[in-house]
């Protein structure tokens, strides 16, 4: 079983630059997040792009794997491209992208930018996809004291996203997948809602609130109150929960 929840608001800025959409399809489900990065105004433009354009791929799709995710960013990487060409944007119309697909017991997922993936088991966070920033950058590289990009003075600094020009016009994706033989929580959010909600929090409200929808909202309120008279980022984030059959 499937159970899962969005949200998405504009926080304190007068636009949404974030984007979410999802695809569902009997044993098949896929959901993708952005944030769009501004610059001529077209972040909005960015994100809402690659997210429609992933669920379009997905529609058509034969099945859901590390290969899907790869041709995904591939094919989405060189249509926004060709995109701002036709536009003539040279700056901006870029765009974080993160994509979770999930065909019967088997999960995937994969990023670019800094809208992050956490994967929770019942007992543990299983894993978080890393920040393509330069804070990770140089923490990775040990040139920060800094160890949690949340301190870090250049953790908005991106050194990977869509629409960013590439050596060849692609992104190298590290895509994983898992089999999904116990219960699973997915947390797909943008740096708006990372940056205040800690992975403590995330953990013990999505292993102690009973539906995804309530325990996403608990965590809206946690980063809202921690955010409460900061110029507030965009804030969105997906929860998807999946529950074998036999529990």
């Amino acid at each position: 079983m499937i159970d899962f929840a969005v949200y998405s608001n504009p926080g304190a800025r007068e636009v949404n630059e974030d984007y979410i959409s999802f695809f569902a399809d009997d044993d098949r489900f896929c959901f993708v997040i952005a944030d769009g990065l501004g610059g001529e105004g077209s972040g909005d433009m960015a994100s809402r792009f690659v997210c429609n354009h992933t669920i379009s791929i997905a529609e058509k799709a034969d099945s859901f794997s590390t290969t899907f995710l790869e041709q995904c960013f591939t094919r989405i990487q060189k249509n926004l491209l060709r995109a701002k060409e036709e536009l003539f944007i040279t700056q901006g119309m870029t765009s974080t992208l993160s994509i979770l697909a999930i065909e019967g017991n088997k999960a995937s997922w994969g990023h670019i930018g800094d809208t992050r993936i956490y994967c929770f088991d019942s007992e543990r966070l299983v894993s978080v996809t890393p920040d393509h920033s330069l804070a990770q950058f140089m923490m990775d590289a040990g040139m920060s004291d800094v160890v949690d990009a949340r301190q870090h003075p250049d953790r908005s600094t991106l050194m990977a996203a869509m629409g960013m020009l590439t050596d060849n016009d692609a992104h190298e994706i590290d895509a994983t997948d898992v089999t999904l033989d116990a219960p699973y929580s997915f947390l797909m959010c943008t740096d708006g809602f990372w940056q205040y909600v800690m992975e403590e929090d995330m953990f013990s409200v999505i292993t102690s609130v009973p539906t995804a929808e309530a325990a996403l909202s608990r965590m809206v309120k946690i980063a809202e109150k921690r955010a409460e008279g900061e110029d507030r980022d965009n804030i969105s984030a997906i929860l998807v929960r999946y529950i074998p059959d036999n529990h």
